[in-house]
């Protein structure tokens, strides 16, 4: 939702603060009357999952693709106390993880696939990627 309410300029911090619960319906009854759409929680994801990609095609412009998607190397070290003492995540696994995101978003090495884009209503946007 935060890419939703970043579409409405509102801070997604506190927007979420008093809870989706409370704060979901009276944006959403406003967007309403603001637009004279009715939208509903469903379109709510979708604009929020279309401003995304929009971003990430935005920042694959500026060269920030997947061979850029990295985590610091602290997540590699082996933690001195707590659950997983002794136990690092490989870089593998890292890697293994940001794949299966992109692949669920329906993301390719360089940002949404015109497949996704397509699915989103984002026919138009697809030139600009290609």
């Amino acid at each position: 939702m935060p890419f939703f309410f970043n579409s409405c300029i509102l801070c997604a911090f506190t927007t979420n603060y008093a809870g989706g619960s409370y704060n979901l319906p009276i944006i959403r009854e406003m967007m309403n009357a603001t637009t004279g759409i009715n939208i509903g929680p469903g379109q709510m994801l979708d604009i929020g999952e279309r401003n995304f990609n929009l971003l990430r095609i935005h920042s694959a412009e500026e060269g920030y693709t997947r061979s850029k998607d990295k985590l610091p190397k602290r997540f590699n070290e082996v933690l001195p106390r707590g659950a997983s003492t002794g136990s690092p995540i490989s870089e593998d696994k890292i890697e293994e993880a940001i794949d299966e995101y992109y692949e669920l978003r329906g993301w390719e090495e360089e940002g949404p696939s015109a497949e996704k884009l397509r699915s989103l209503g984002m026919g138009e946007v697809v030139k600009y990627i290609e």
